[in-house]
């Protein structure tokens, strides 16, 4: 399926903010029940729940009401249709984790066959890269720690073999990958084989076809901070 680099008209509700240059698009706002979460680009045909992830409708009242998913880390996780990545994108999302001393993944390919990459926090809590270059490496993060129950925006900018952390608004860690790496994804809170899930709560899950630059990554950043309280 083709896919689109165009614009998108920004809506009052939405977490992304920055809405050029968008793959994908899952918002909680845009979502009525559990089973489905649509991919507001509408590129992709959305996605559908496996195990049974919970859209919480009742966090915060007003400007500061927020949706979200929970995921049990036992089955939870959303499967949408595969594509493959460039070697130049960003993944923004919003989570709280409240599961510490577990690798919790954020995207991957739910196959063993045509995965190449996944992002993800560490059991440490920082947050980290896996690409397959023949073996696996990984890039890991060494500033910020996320799964202490509190809600950050986290940011993965990436452009051939330069990959950038970002942790609420700011830069978390500068890193050099081997290799500029592309990648085929297809899944929400979970790694191939059903390992690794996500425990806690996403808010919002944005592919971009760039990698965002500080000033935007702070932009979106300052723009929805009130609303998860930090």
């Amino acid at each position: 399926m083709a896919t689109n680099y165009g614009s998108k008209t920004k809506t009052a509700l939405s977490f992304a903010v920055e809405r050029d240059n968008l793959l994908q698009c899952y918002d909680a706002f845009e979502s009525t029940g559990s089973t489905h979460w649509p991919d507001v680009v509408g590129t992709y045909s959305g996605s559908r729940a496996e195990g049974n992830p919970v859209l919480n409708t009742t966090e915060g009242v007003g400007s500061n009401k927020i949706k979200y998913f929970t995921f049990d880390g036992a089955g939870d996780y959303f499967h949408f249709e595969q594509y493959g990545q460039p070697n130049i994108c960003s993944l923004s999302t919003w989570i709280r984790i409240n599961d510490t001393n577990a690798e919790e993944t954020l995207c991957s390919h739910i196959s063993g066959g045509p995965v190449g990459t996944y992002y993800y926090i560490m059991s440490t809590g920082y947050m980290a890269f896996g690409y397959y270059n023949a073996p696996w490496t990984t890039i890991e993060g060494t500033g910020s720690v996320v799964d202490d129950n509190v809600w950050h925006h986290c940011v993965w900018a990436r452009s051939g073999t330069n990959h950038r952390f970002y942790v609420d608004g700011s830069l978390d860690t500068n890193l050099t990958m081997d290799v500029a790496m592309g990648g085929t994804i297809n899944t929400i809170g979970s790694r191939w084989s059903g390992g690794h899930q996500f425990t806690g709560d996403i808010a919002h899950f944005s592919m971009y076809s760039v990698q965002l630059s500080a000033t935007q990554v702070s932009d979106m950043y300052e723009a929805q901070r009130h609303r998860f309280g930090v």
